[in-house]
């Protein structure tokens, strides 16, 4: 509202579009589809990509809590070629990360590894550690469902570890898939193997757990 008063309707748009992130990960998907609607269609009335990128990536979030990932894919696809021309390498790793999110929901792990590399060779360079968990997070996904499962809760427990040191608070959805990843875990170790590897994932440094991740698994 403040935006729109002072004439700034871009801004106003991008923030509804985001909003519409922060009420998926408290778990109002349909708040979410209305903010990620009013963020669209001022992109539409703007022609504004960055606007039009957030709004379509939020729509293909949605679409993957819903199950449907034939539509999480095409809008995440579609989100991600489009913001490839605007040259922003930092919101490409977002963008990309989120569609790697997809593909191992749908099980579709070897083109989700190919874009956890692609992330984890950029934020290095870059230096961005903030997202580097999170990418982990995809890397322990992916060994869970191959069955690897002490590699998935070595690289569990150093994701959690990092979010925690970090300060990085988990949103009501996260919390939800952080324990049905555990769930899924208890069901091939047992307590004390679990309890361990993810003490030993606590104590690995990012890059430690980051080349471990990058390596073949």
């Amino acid at each position: 509202d403040i935006y729109r008063e002072l004439g700034d309707e871009a801004s106003a748009g991008l923030l509804l579009a985001f909003m519409g992130f922060v009420e998926r990960n408290e778990g109002n998907a349909d708040a979410a589809g209305k903010y990620f609607s009013e963020g669209f269609a001022v992109a539409e009335r703007l022609h504004d990509p960055h606007i039009k990128v957030v709004a379509i990536s939020g729509r293909g979030t949605l679409a993957a809590d819903r199950g449907d990932f034939a539509e999480a894919r095409a809008l995440k696809e579609e989100a991600l070629g489009l913001y490839r021309n605007l040259g922003d390498r930092w919101v490409l790793v977002l963008l990309s990360w989120s569609l790697a999110r997809v593909y191992i929901a749908a099980g579709h792990l070897t083109p989700a590894d190919t874009l956890l590399r692609e992330q984890a060779a950029i934020v290095r360079e870059l230096g961005n550690r903030w997202i580097q968990p999170y990418i982990v997070e995809g890397f322990a996904r992916i060994a869970l469902q191959r069955g690897h499962f002490q590699r998935a809760a070595l690289f569990i427990g150093a994701s959690h570890a990092s979010l925690t040191t970090m300060g990085l608070g988990c949103s009501v959805t996260e919390r939800r898939e952080h324990e049905a990843d555990l769930a899924s875990l208890r069901e091939h170790l047992s307590e004390e193997e679990l309890e361990r590897q993810l003490a030993e994932g606590g104590i690995l440094t990012l890059e430690e757990t980051l080349i471990e991740a990058l390596r073949e698994g």
